[in-house]
């Protein structure tokens, strides 16, 4: 507050929801009257992760893409009202993406049963790959189910809370790093894949 004298801070991540533990950073965005840059000071033993924008770049029409992270901020500050014109943009924006298309979650699907088949490769490759799939495939998973993907951190939150068995499948996966826990949590995605679109 002393420092940027912000119109506009919002909090997000863990700190907003009550999540952070030890090493976790508090993350926020602020608008005030001063240049685009990034504080990554400590305050009080607790990283900073804080956006900082100027006034001037919310003027007309921005890109609620780029700032995704306050879509379930925390409004701390907001004298003129542009911090609820910024996440409601934000909201509006993650409403409106379409849903991927038969076509395109199938391409996905297959796409991970090639890269099961290539991270066998045994080389530095193959274990590229093997990695590779892993990051995708949280993504496909949310593809499949038609939400939005919000990172991973969320995104295995949900998995935990709300399909306990795409989250066992998905941390034997990352955790055993074993072809049999690769293979089991691509076949899952595609029984997902075929019960919302069944074949004749």
């Amino acid at each position: 507050m002393e420092k940027y004298h912000p119109s506009v801070l919002i909090a997000y991540g863990s700190f907003a929801d009550g999540s952070a533990g030890p090493g976790s950073d508090y993350d926020a965005m602020l608008v005030y009257n001063g240049p685009e840059c990034h504080d990554g000071s400590v305050v009080g033993g607790t990283a900073l992760d804080v956006f900082c924008y100027p006034e001037d770049r919310f003027a007309d029409s921005f890109n609620p893409e780029d700032y995704l992270g306050v879509y379930d901020g925390i409004i701390l500050m907001d004298t003129h009202g542009l911090g609820q014109k910024i996440r409601n943009q934000v909201r509006d924006f993650i409403q409106s993406v379409p849903q991927k298309t038969e076509a395109q979650l199938r391409h996905e699907i297959e796409w991970c049963k090639k890269m099961l088949v290539r991270s066998r490769r045994g080389d530095a490759e193959g274990y590229f790959r093997w990695h590779w799939v892993l990051v995708d495939s949280l993504e496909f998973y949310f593809d499949i189910v038609g939400r939005f993907y919000f990172g991973p951190k969320k995104s295995l939150r949900y998995l935990k809370e709300n399909d306990s068995r795409a989250f066992a499948c998905y941390e034997a996966a990352v955790r055993e790093f074993s072809a049999d826990s690769l293979r089991a949590w691509i076949e899952y995605l595609d029984s997902l894949f075929q019960e919302r679109f069944p074949r004749a």
